[in-house]
């Protein structure tokens, strides 16, 4: 799915209101409330993840500069969450989900809402986006040789497909000039067939194996790929997260530790660009 199709061009409605990540945080935890609800209701187990789960380690709330939710699924699972995506309707949720074949279920699931937006503001439009909750799919690999270059191949792909799809914000003309030309070059290879070679890579990995659990890069945003242990995420534990009664990996320590290091000590974020961010709420 191109991120043309998640961007729209900003037009006013009467019933916009605008509001800061204060009012989008409790408008999506209200979300993940609900999907939990869908959950519990369908057997379907997912867990925190990443930031999500890093707030709910370290103080038992969401990140004040966190404006989505991440969790995390095994394969079966995300399977089951495709399946399922028409009951949504039921809890006031969407699904849409980032993968050319829908047969193979790389990348993600993004659960959003209508009438939840960011605001995105391009060199010469603003843009509307849905605030999501983010889903990652984990399987089971070997980490070898092969398994090494299948995976630099995905990074390269997911590069250059970032490179193609990011709206450039204009800060010279120079550098604009040099942002086109370089778009023009990569417009030989099209999105599409970059899809097809990341899900061609990341079909190869499916071999069973369970020396390590991986998870795939978002191609939107990063190309990181993390190896974790194998059943860091078989066992999971019930908590309470914004009073929200949710899951995480029994070996959450470990899961926080590969993937950010000291997770303990928080960054000084006082000055980050999360806080500049503006939302929109409108009425369906």
């Amino acid at each position: 799915m191109s991120s043309k199709k998640i961007y729209k061009v900003y037009k006013k409605e009467e019933s916009d209101k605008l509001v800061g990540i204060a009012d989008c945080q409790k408008r999506i935890l209200s979300m993940f409330g609900r999907f939990c609800q869908f959950c519990d209701e369908h057997s379907i187990s997912v867990f925190l993840l990443w930031g999500t789960l890093l707030g709910a380690k370290r103080g038992g709330k969401i990140i004040p500069w966190d404006d989505d939710v991440d969790l995390g699924a095994s394969n079966d699972d995300f399977n089951k969450l495709l399946e399922l995506k028409e009951h949504l309707s039921k809890y006031n949720l969407k699904l849409v989900h980032f993968s050319i074949n829908p047969h193979i279920h790389s990348n993600e699931i993004r659960i959003y809402e209508d009438g939840l937006y960011e605001l995105c503001e391009s060199n010469t439009k603003t843009y509307i986006k849905p605030v999501y909750i983010d889903i990652f799919p984990f399987c089971k690999v070997s980490k070898n040789d092969e398994t090494d270059i299948i995976v630099n191949k995905i990074r390269k792909y997911s590069s250059l497909l970032i490179a193609k799809e990011t709206r450039w914000k204009s800060t010279s003309v120079f550098k604009a000039f040099l942002r086109f030309i370089y778009r023009c070059l990569l417009s030989a290879v099209s999105s599409y067939r970059l899809h097809l070679r990341i899900e061609k890579c990341i079909t190869r990995l499916y071999d069973g194996s369970s020396d390590y659990e991986i998870t795939f890069p978002d191609t939107f945003h990063n190309v990181k790929i993390n190896y974790f242990e194998k059943d860091s995420f078989t066992e999971l534990e019930s908590i309470m997260f914004e009073n929200i009664k949710c899951f995480v990996p029994a070996k959450s320590d470990y899961v926080l530790t590969k993937a950010y290091g000291n997770w303990k000590v928080p960054k000084d974020r006082s000055s980050g660009k999360i806080f500049e961010k503006h939302y929109l709420i409108r009425k369906q």
